[in-house]
């Protein structure tokens, strides 16, 4: 992933139960992919806020349909286009995460 070679910290979760399993408290920012094996990234994202976990955090897939998009929107969750993440995933990282 394009993460590390801009210097972030990666925590890599195969799925939920591995993701809350991870202490990710203290995470700067979470990104989140949509499509898990075991849950949703918005249902994941929940689970994690239930458990404390309060920092930014964004989703990523392909092709969101509208009611996922009208779901993140109203939690306050950017959706980003895993072909493009390029396009604005990293402003979005600039702008939450703060050296």
């Amino acid at each position: 992933f394009a993460l590390e070679t801009r210097n972030f910290t990666v925590v890599l979760a195969v799925n939920a139960a591995h993701a809350l399993a991870q202490d990710v408290e203290s995470a700067a920012a979470l990104i989140l992919d949509q499509n898990l094996p075991d849950v949703q990234g918005l249902e994941l994202l929940s689970l994690l806020r239930q458990q404390g976990v309060a920092g930014p955090a964004a989703l990523i897939t392909t092709h969101p349909p509208t009611d996922l998009e009208n779901r993140a929107r109203a939690a306050g969750v950017p959706i980003f286009d895993k072909t493009r993440l390029h396009d604005g995933l990293f402003a979005w990282l600039a702008d939450v995460v703060r050296p």
